[in-house]
């Protein structure tokens, strides 16, 4: 028996059709694809594929609002949200066998011609601050071993400026980007 909602030839065809099509709809893209189910749906590595899935959302529910947006910022330009960006990131950082570091909380401290940043981190690394006028040209750094938690001092900037500010890990173990904040100097 069809399980389908809407007309069949319209925009708005959703669901299984006897066991051999599936009609869906995402971000207004309309498709239909072939149903077919899994031989073993329950192999050891799509076991092991939806445990670091559900870990990286989990990660993801441990951002604050002020990281979300950071997120968000830092997709702009891909074709996803901010979610998504840090999902694939986190899955991409499991397939390589490196543990990723969940950089969360960052702040900052602009002053008359320099910045301080901190963030929390879940293990000890080398992180490098960065900031710049662009998203993406980095014209001031500062590399600092945060143990639970990193504070560095960038300086040498100019007062009433627009900068953007990121972090970046300098570790084989997390070669990731944390997100961008854009700050003001006094």
């Amino acid at each position: 028996m069809a399980k389908l909602w809407g007309p069949l030839h319209s925009d708005d065809a959703r669901g299984k059709l006897a066991d051999a099509v599936v009609y869906i709809g995402w971000r207004g893209i309309k498709d239909s694809r072939m149903y077919k189910v899994p031989k073993n749906p329950k192999t050891a590595n799509q076991v092991a594929w939806r445990a670091n899935f559900t870990t990286s959302v989990g990660k993801y529910h441990l951002l604050s609002g002020a990281d979300i947006v950071a997120w968000k910022e830092r997709a702009a330009g891909f074709p996803y949200l901010g979610f998504n960006l840090f999902v694939e990131k986190w899955l991409k950082w499991k397939a390589s066998l490196k543990s990723p570091v969940l950089l969360k909380n960052l702040q900052t401290t602009p002053g008359a011609t320099y910045v301080v940043g901190s963030v929390l981190s879940s293990r000890a690394a080398t992180m490098t601050f960065k900031v710049g006028i662009t998203k993406g040209v980095w014209t001031h750094t500062k590399d600092v071993v945060a143990t639970a938690s990193g504070k560095g001092t960038v300086t040498g900037l100019t007062s009433k400026t627009n900068y953007y500010f990121t972090i970046d890990m300098v570790s084989a173990t997390y070669p990731g980007t944390y997100g961008y904040k854009k700050i003001t100097t006094t």
